[in-house]
């Protein structure tokens, strides 16, 4: 048995409801939740005794957490009642950036039940900005901000590429310019800084008119700590570059940072990830601020696709994504697939390659991303459980001609 405080279990659940938007209150006297609307009106009760005792009589974490996922499932069903109309959410739908990771990893603790069975059929729709970064909507209503699902837009009817296209829009009218210019020298210098502080500024990086005017050294540059933070300096500026990079820095510290990637934008391409010159001082900053972001999503990634019954019935490994640095401070990342192991493959700059003989590792080859999938053409193929960080599922071991070139080449 587990033993637990009722205080300390209603307000856990509380909390998990609070991620979901509810605005859940705690009856100490009546053991229950009561859920409020935006009108303030209570709209639910949820009585906790019958939860608490599951809870108290579970004899594991996956059993603890499968009682919160039905509290929570009981909200959401309530939720699909309760639904708006597309008439009533229409205007107050805006444009919102998340880091990506942040809508997958949602996605797959749909998938796997964290959000209670109603959700297991949801997703977030989004669309992706340079690969790591997600342009999602958000029905912004007058006390919280909720997420739009899939669930809105099969209930709606509606497009998803055209509500995105009306957001943006419906944001350009409450948008004025608003940005903030700070000479970091006398040669020009230049790093502008959002001021609208409403949650979207991020997103404004969709409205091409509040920047393209802007006066910097070389290409615009942007770059977005958080949702509430967009910053322009020049591709020529290596200050306004440097002090973009330490304002990236410094989010990562805080709650919700986006990724720290700095932006450009191409005429035929959109929007890509900018490369900075390596002998640019701002290419340290960022290329230790990406190996360590994708370090940590990647490990984050890594303890949710151990819970999917592929991996938890040992027919798929989850390989580790090693971030790296030489003694030289050159960074890099590297994963290993061993011979006769299904593998989900992190993307990393090198794969190395071991064979188990006699119970022990041996190294066979160690290749570049781009070098062994040349050589091994079938290999890596897309893992279709998560789309980001990209994983590569591999069922087979190179062969030994194929570890020879891969040898040859490094």
């Amino acid at each position: 048995m587990y033993q637990s405080n009722e205080d300390t279990f209603a307000n856990v659940a509380a909390q998990q409801l609070a991620q979901l938007g509810a605005h859940p209150t705690y009856d100490k006297e009546q053991f229950a939740l009561f859920v409020k609307n935006d009108l303030g009106i209570v709209t639910q009760r949820i009585n906790l005794s019958t939860f608490y005792h599951q809870y108290c009589e579970s004899t594991s974490i996956e059993e603890r957490n499968s009682v919160f996922a039905h509290i929570v499932s009981m909200h959401q069903r309530s939720l699909e009642r309760e639904m708006p109309t597309f008439d009533a959410a229409r205007d107050r739908i805006y444009p919102h950036i998340k880091d990506m990771w942040a809508v997958e990893q949602l996605n797959l603790e749909m998938r796997l039940g964290k959000w209670g069975a109603f959700a297991e059929e949801a997703w977030i729709p989004c669309c992706a900005i340079a690969g790591s970064f997600a342009l999602t909507l958000e029905h912004d209503k007058p006390d919280t901000r909720e997420l739009v699902t899939s669930l809105n837009i099969d209930r709606w009817g509606v497009d998803f590429n055209q509500l995105v296209l009306e957001s943006v829009e419906r944001l350009a009218l409450r948008t004025h310019f608003a940005f903030y210019a700070t000479d970091l020298n006398e040669s020009g210098s230049k790093l502008y800084q959002s001021s609208w502080n409403d949650g979207y500024d991020a997103a404004r990086i969709m409205m091409a008119s509040v920047f393209d005017f802007l006066k910097v050294m070389g290409q615009h540059i942007f770059v977005m700590p958080n949702s509430e933070t967009f910053l322009i300096t020049g591709s020529e500026d290596p200050l306004g570059l440097f002090v973009a990079a330490s304002y990236a820095e410094g989010a990562q510290d805080e709650p919700k940072p986006l990724p720290p990637i700095p932006l450009m934008l191409d005429e035929e391409r959109g929007f890509m990830e900018a490369i900075i010159p390596p002998n640019d001082p701002a290419h340290k900053v960022f290329a230790q601020l990406k190996l360590q972001y994708f370090d940590r999503i990647y490990a984050a990634q890594k303890e949710l696709l151990r819970q999917f019954p592929e991996v938890q019935s040992d027919e798929r490994y989850v390989s580790t994504f090693m971030a790296l640095q030489d003694d030289h401070g050159n960074l890099s990342s590297e994963s290993t697939i061993t011979e006769g192991v299904p593998t989900w493959l992190p993307k990393t700059d090198r794969i190395a390659f071991v064979r188990i003989r006699n119970g022990e590792a041996e190294l066979q080859a160690v290749g570049e991303w781009d070098t062994v999938a040349k050589i091994c053409p079938d290999l890596l193929q897309p893992c279709e459980v998560t789309s980001y960080p990209p994983r590569f599922e591999v069922n087979n071991f190179p062969t030994n001609f194929q570890i020879a070139r891969i040898n040859q080449s490094y």
